[in-house]
């Protein structure tokens, strides 16, 4: 891609690998309350069930809470997950190279939708908040993904047109036609993409 300036990232699923992080919440949670013949069983119900920590709370924590007869609520599942994000979450592989190079060559900027507290907890946890020049929270503006509005607040923070601004980001609906509705370029990441594999396609 040509005349680029800045890329602009989305977070969860793109810098931060949600599979491997909501995996040690479940080998966790198995560790501390399962006993050790039954542990594959429940970490396999939990990552097929969960959804990387996507699943609607209302109804897996409950579910699950109810299916293995677990020792605590709901409630107390879900913020034993929140706890795991938002101090051990997994970075995507290569980020910090890629991040490394291209700080070097563009403008950073970061749009995720979430509360402030949570994503600025995984920010910090995963130590990128020095390469981006422009971090957008959904919950700390009055719009959030795929509302052309984020976007071009991001566009104004790093002080670019949006067609001089590639946007990454692993959701369909909310990244890649969002970013392409509000006039940036956009980069769909797959599952099997890496950050250094991203580099590639700019």
């Amino acid at each position: 891609m040509k005349n680029i300036e800045a890329v602009i990232f989305d977070l969860d699923d793109t810098l931060l690998d949600r599979t491997k992080t909501f995996l040690i919440y479940c080998e966790y949670l198995a560790e501390k309350y399962i006993m050790a013949e039954q542990r594959c069983k429940f970490v396999g119900y939990l990552v097929e069930q969960g959804n990387g920590g996507y699943r609607d709370s209302s109804i897996f924590y409950p579910n699950a809470v109810s299916h293995w007869n677990l020792p605590f609520s709901p409630n107390e599942m879900k913020n034993v997950w929140l706890d795991i994000i938002c101090r051990l979450p997994v970075a995507e592989k290569g980020l910090l190279q890629a991040l490394d190079y291209l700080s070097t060559k563009y403008r950073l900027g970061m749009i995720t939708n979430g509360s402030s507290g949570t994503q600025n907890a995984k920010i910090d946890a995963l130590n990128i908040r020095r390469y981006f020049q422009s971090i957008i929270i959904s919950g700390e503006v009055d719009c959030k993904k795929p509302d052309e509005k984020i976007f071009m607040l991001s566009c104004r923070e790093l002080n670019i047109n949006p067609n001089c601004a590639v946007y990454i980001g692993d959701n369909y609906e909310n990244d890649y036609l969002g970013a392409q509705q509000a006039g940036l370029r956009a980069v769909l990441k797959r599952k099997e993409d890496n950050m250094i594999s991203i580099i590639g396609e700019l």
